[in-house]
């Protein structure tokens, strides 16, 4: 284990992402653009680090940005065959289109 010089666990061993070293200019908003992560996700990946009072050379745990799921509609098994059928000559047709174009 590695321990910061008040005897806590550095941020390296349990970060379920990466670790960020603060830089002159870092805010948390910022940093939740840059990595595309909520504030209150860096918030949490972090119980240990006071974040509203970071300084330079500060290490906090910046948490992996989760994919965002979207639910297929229901559909019958005759809507998924039409339906398939459709989107695969529309894939066909768009696939022939851009190997027709010259860049």
């Amino acid at each position: 284990m590695e321990y910061n010089i008040y005897g806590q666990e550095t941020a390296s061993r349990r970060c379920s992402g990466f670790i960020h070293e603060i830089r002159k200019g870092d805010t948390l908003y910022g940093l939740g653009k840059k990595y595309n992560v909520k504030v209150s996700a860096i918030i949490f990946a972090n119980p240990y680090v006071n974040v509203y009072h970071l300084q330079i050379g500060d290490e906090i745990c910046i948490p992996k940005a989760r994919p965002i799921i979207i639910p297929r509609p229901f559909m019958s098994e005759n809507e998924e065959e039409e339906t398939g059928a459709e989107d695969q000559a529309g894939v066909e047709s768009e696939i022939n289109e851009k190997s027709n174009t010259v860049d």
